[in-house]
């Protein structure tokens, strides 16, 4: 899997900074309100990634609720998708995930960073091969 690699380094960084005893570095949270197929299938990738132990992720119900997470020191870093945000992906408009991070932890708020970007190149990736394809049938 792509995203492996960023995540890989990052843990073992965490590692040489003091971070090795707490099993539970990339403490990371989700407000998804936006619930479509697209943030589904950044759900799924969330849950792969803690499947493989590399983070634990937990659920909030709004944008609100993710910075009160960071803020209590729940999660360290957050994603927060909008609502409308698989639309716009859908549309080819622009689609932010909004990070939320806590200003002590850069590291989980440099994994939450890399997550996302792999999660929109694997989009743009999509997004291009279905253009492509769309051309080639003339349409």
């Amino acid at each position: 899997m792509g995203l492996l690699g960023p995540l890989v380094l990052a843990f073992i960084l965490s590692g040489t900074l003091g971070g090795a005893d707490d099993p539970s570095a990339f403490e990371l949270g989700l407000a998804d309100e936006d619930a479509g197929p697209v943030a589904t299938g950044f759900r799924s990738v969330l849950a792969d990634l803690e499947a493989d132990e590399v983070i634990e992720f937990s659920l909030a119900d709004s944008r609100a609720e993710l910075e009160g997470l960071v803020d209590d020191g729940d999660v360290s870093a957050g994603f927060h998708l909008g609502a409308g945000f698989g639309d716009d992906v859908q549309a080819n408009r622009p689609a932010v995930i909004e990070i939320v991070g806590d200003p002590g932890s850069p590291l989980a708020t440099d994994v939450a960073e890399a997550v996302a970007a792999r999660f929109a190149a694997e989009l743009d990736s999509v997004s291009l091969a279905t253009a492509s394809v769309l051309t080639a049938e003339g349409g």
